[in-house]
């Protein structure tokens, strides 16, 4: 349960030991003391200056030594008493209402524990704040970190279910329109047209590796042509771990991904396989009987 702050800070300072006594008495009566439960919760964040801390209704109470420097400490001997200021905070009632003495001492402690609460209280530094607070970003941050590897393996899983499922398919729709595309607009229909028992083998000629660029280009201006899905499926059909690769070399990496249209996922082996069957299928065409 979390207590809603309702009011200012107030202060006051007790510069007697006998004011300081009865203060305690009167808090004794009157209040539960929480130091030794916030020593527990803060640890080394709690100021070793605070000396305690109770409830008055309607106000949460603490009682925090003034900043003194180790030196000056020294200078006023074991026995010099110092002012001591008393800092509290006026609580909404309503946030008090829970049932039994743990319930409400819960809600003290959890009260106190808030970094607004805690710093006007003077609990804790500012500096030892800003220690915990990143600390607990860290741990957060690590959390995150964590959970979001175990969302990539899952959604790694989902996408190469996608691909075993859409990949093959794919594949043989770009080898059917790059063959149909080479026999009608390219060097590759002389070959198929020409029936000459003494014509070379064209792939043999000089004429042979531009062929098989045309091929290879044709074959990727079938890959752009397909939908994003459809592209990135296709990909992930490579032999190696693509996406995995790609995915551990995006951590820290800026801009994100989620910043790109288009997430660019490489395919050159499966480009090279496909020419290759178009290649064969030119070959078949032609009646050309081709080496295994």
């Amino acid at each position: 349960m979390t207590i809603k702050r309702a009011g200012d800070m107030h202060q006051f300072t007790i510069t007697d030991h006998y004011q300081l006594m009865h203060y305690l008495e009167t808090e004794g009566r009157e209040g539960t003391e929480l130091l030794p439960l916030l020593k527990s919760k803060l640890g080394s964040a709690l100021r070793s200056e605070v000396q305690s801390v109770r409830y008055r209704a309607p106000h949460l109470v603490a009682m925090v030594a003034e900043t003194i420097e180790p030196i000056e400490l020294a200078q006023g001997g074991p026995d010099a008493v110092h002012p001591v200021s008393i800092r509290s905070i006026t609580l909404d009632d309503s946030g008090l209402k829970v049932h039994g003495h743990f319930g409400f001492t819960e809600a003290l402690i959890n009260t106190c524990t808030e970094v607004d609460i805690a710093l006007d209280l003077g609990l804790m530094w500012l500096a030892d704040t800003d220690a915990i607070n990143l600390r607990k970003e860290l741990e957060s941050l690590k959390a995150e970190l964590d959970s979001a590897r175990e969302i990539n393996t899952l959604l790694i899983d989902l996408a190469k279910t996608l691909a075993e499922e859409k990949g093959e398919q794919l594949q043989e729709q770009i080898i059917d329109k790059a063959t149909a595309t080479m026999l009608s607009e390219s060097a590759a229909s002389q070959l198929v047209a020409d029936t000459d028992d003494e014509v070379a083998d064209l792939f043999g000629s000089s004429l042979g590796g531009m062929l098989q660029d045309d091929i290879h280009c044709t074959v990727w201006e079938q890959v752009k042509q397909l939908h994003v899905v459809d592209r990135l499926a296709l990909c992930l059909c490579e032999p190696d771990e693509e996406l995995e690769t790609w995915v551990a070399n995006q951590y820290g990496e800026f801009p994100t991904p989620t910043s790109c249209t288009d997430i660019k996922l490489s395919c050159d082996t499966l480009i090279d396989q496909m020419a290759r069957a178009v290649e064969g299928r030119i070959y078949e065409a032609a009646g050309v009987e081709t080496e295994e």
